[in-house]
């Protein structure tokens, strides 16, 4: 697959108004008609960038939200929230987290990804999020 442009280039993050978090792709020039093989090296790659850069997860329900791309995740899970359920089962996960799915494939996150601690940390922060997260964050 031929690269236009490295990964942390084609993306970004954005934090809703729910501090939600999303990630904004910048599709000037590299999503002409793209198979679903590319989608999936692509997926590969922006995956590996949030969970290893950013401290993101990227879970199933990442696709589900009445996505443009449905092959291409949008909706983030920041890693340091995940980090006290069990990644045995990632439905129970996000589940806690106030997750609800919403047929056919589309969801909608609960605002704070349904976490008080999360929560209290922008509030702390006067409204924003910034990254990395710190790693003592319940």
């Amino acid at each position: 697959m031929k690269t236009l442009k490295p990964i942390k280039e084609l993306i970004s993050f954005r934090m809703d108004e729910n501090k939600i978090w999303w990630l904004k792709y910048d599709w000037s020039g590299w999503m002409g008609n793209i198979t679903k093989k590319q989608y999936s090296e692509y997926t590969y790659h922006i995956c590996n960038f949030c969970e290893e850069d950013n401290d993101f997860s990227i879970e199933p329900e990442s696709y589900y939200v009445n996505s443009p791309h449905p092959y291409l995740p949008y909706l983030l899970f920041p890693k340091v929230i995940l980090r006290h359920f069990s990644s045995e089962n990632w439905k129970d996960n996000v589940k806690v987290m106030g997750f609800r799915k919403i047929y056919p494939n589309q969801g909608r996150p609960s605002p704070y990804y349904g976490n008080s601690h999360y929560k209290k940390y922008i509030e702390d922060n006067n409204g924003e999020c910034p990254l990395p997260f710190p790693k003592d964050m319940k």
